[in-house]
């Protein structure tokens, strides 16, 4: 939802911002729609190029507290 109302409120056609974000229209149907069929290349093509940055409150850097090396998040 958040792609579709950044491309809405860029005035964006849904092909006009699949051209400047070098993915396929159906594929950012399927990302506004909150499909998960959709690499996450695309997904990252598709904030890129409307201009959404990821971001996180932590600090990502390792110390006593972190989990080991093996373990996932």
């Amino acid at each position: 939802m958040l792609v579709k109302a950044k491309r809405t409120k860029l005035n964006m056609k849904l092909a006009d911002c699949a051209a400047l974000c070098g993915v396929g229209i159906n594929t950012l149907s399927r990302i506004e729609n909150g499909n998960a069929n959709c690499t996450l290349s695309a997904v990252f093509s598709v904030l890129q190029g409307i201009g959404i940055k990821l971001t996180t409150k932590e600090l990502l850097t390792p110390d006593s507290n972190s989990l080991a090396d093996n373990e996932w998040v």
